[in-house]
């Protein structure tokens, strides 16, 4: 906030990896975790379900069609600009991945 500048937009992002290599990581950390490649044909008939259930119970959809689609768009991003301005650091997906799922065992699991 203090280096930013005002009506300026930033992306804080991190690396640009397509998702078959954050499937890749995430199966490599955790070893009980089943992945099943789906078409996407597929994942948005799951998301059209998904919104049907929601208007039945109003529980949030896991999925919908139009998140369903952007897992099969390739778009990069540039956080150059926050780099350069703001002094923004990026932390290498593999290690905010493994942060996360350390995270997650010691709050859910207890590890």
């Amino acid at each position: 906030m203090q280096r930013g500048l005002s009506g300026e937009r930033y992306i804080l992002g991190g690396e640009n990896i397509v998702y078959e290599e954050v499937l890749r990581l995430l199966k490599n950390d955790v070893k009980r975790i089943r992945l099943v490649p789906l078409s996407l044909k597929v994942m948005e008939q799951l998301g059209y379900f998904e919104l049907i259930r929601n208007k039945i119970s109003s529980d949030e959809p896991i999925i919908t069609p139009r998140v369903a689609k952007r897992f099969f768009l390739n778009s990069a991003f540039s956080s150059e600009k926050a780099t350069r301005q703001l002094y923004y650091s990026i932390t290498p997906f593999a290690k905010g991945l493994k942060q996360t799922i350390d995270y997650v065992n010691r709050i859910y699991h207890g590890k």
